[in-house]
């Protein structure tokens, strides 16, 4: 390999490739990081999540909350469970019975909004992590092969997690991960 003294290598082996390469680098390892909470994350609030409780789940994705005495449905935030109805897909129905398996009705739950993501979908529906008893349910789901982790534009902070939690559970072959051949 040839070091320039001059031009514009400047006596780098990389030049700008290797800078923005780098600084890529970086930013990926912050952003594990902050997703795996080893760093806190700059756009933390300090609000508390909001309670709610369970009145039913609509599917392995969604469910309907009361929140201060209104109704509302929710979508967990960076999973995707198979669909339900006409032409359910492939576990869509065990996805939406272990999900009402984890909530009762009558449960009382956290919500926790991510400031990374819209606060609602397309449908209208909150979108929140959902905690039951300090567990996470949306992580649960995904160990137990009942839904895929969601990327998201941007990323949810939960993102990374969710998605080791899903390779392990692939890995396991545990729910549609052996039932469905579709993976």
């Amino acid at each position: 390999m040839t070091y320039t003294s001059h031009g514009k290598g400047r006596g780098r082996p990389y030049g700008r490739r290797g800078s923005a390469a780098g600084l890529v680098l970086a930013l990926l390892l912050v952003f594990v990081a902050i997703h795996f909470q080893l760093l806190p994350a700059p756009w933390a609030t300090a609000d508390d999540p909001t309670t709610a409780t369970v009145v039913r789940v609509i599917d392995g994705d969604t469910l309907e909350v009361t929140i201060a005495g209104a109704n509302a449905r929710v979508r967990l935030l960076a999973i995707d469970a198979p669909e339900t109805g006409e032409s359910p897909d492939c576990y869509g129905p065990e996805a939406t019975r272990h999900l009402a398996q984890l909530l009762d009705q009558g449960s009382t739950i956290r919500l926790v909004t991510d400031p990374t993501q819209p606060a609602t979908d397309e449908y209208g529906r909150m979108l929140a992590y959902v905690e039951l008893d300090g567990d996470d349910i949306g992580q649960a789901m995904l160990a137990a092969g009942m839904a895929r982790s969601w990327l998201g534009t941007p990323p949810a902070q939960r993102y990374l997690k969710y998605l080791a939690t899903e390779g392990r559970s692939r890995a396991s072959r545990h729910g549609l991960w052996l039932a469905c051949t579709h993976r």
